[in-house]
């Protein structure tokens, strides 16, 4: 007995068999691209959340501010600055009315933190501690500051009835 062909010869799909290999080809392409597809939205949402975690991050710390009164920020070189802080985004902060404390001293061998420090706790001393407002300094700097976040140990909203808020509200008087 002779073997029959089985299936259509002319389309070359044997039953049983399942598709053709062009057939195969493309369905292994679907499933690529459907992949491909999957990937994209898993990115995408991924994405989303976390834009708004940072958003929200923020937004809270925004919130934080006490936009009627003046902060302080302590940055890692030591450097404390007063004025008027706003979050402009996760990576940087925006200080303007900007003020500093500088200190003169009347001893030597000290440095300027332990002269502080001794002239809060005591209230005397040899020092002169003065509220600088910034913008006369030799490179003539506008009065905004963008403070790189990294350099930034804390921030904190200053009391209206704190020494430095008055002197600053003392200096403002006396333009």
């Amino acid at each position: 007995m002779e073997e029959q062909p089985r299936g259509n010869a002319a389309t070359g799909v044997v039953p049983g068999k399942g598709f053709t290999p062009a057939h195969r080809h493309k369905r292994r392409e679907m499933k690529m691209w459907a992949k491909i597809v999957f990937l994209v939205v898993v990115v995408a949402i991924v994405a989303v959340v976390v834009w708004w975690l940072v958003a929200l991050n923020m937004n809270s710390e925004s919130k934080a501010v006490n936009t009627s009164e003046y902060q302080a920020v302590f940055l890692t070189n030591g450097q404390v600055y007063f004025g008027k802080l706003k979050v402009v985004t996760p990576n940087y902060l925006k200080l303007s009315n900007i003020y500093y404390l500088q200190v003169q001293s009347t001893s030597t061998g000290t440095t300027a933190a332990s002269q502080l420090a001794a002239t809060s706790s005591s209230g005397t001393s040899g020092n002169n501690v003065q509220l600088v407002k910034l913008g006369n300094e030799l490179q003539g700097p506008e009065d905004m500051m963008a403070i790189n976040r990294q350099q930034v140990l804390f921030w904190e909203n200053l009391k209206p009835s704190g020494k430095v808020t008055q002197a600053i509200d003392t200096y403002l008087k006396n333009q």
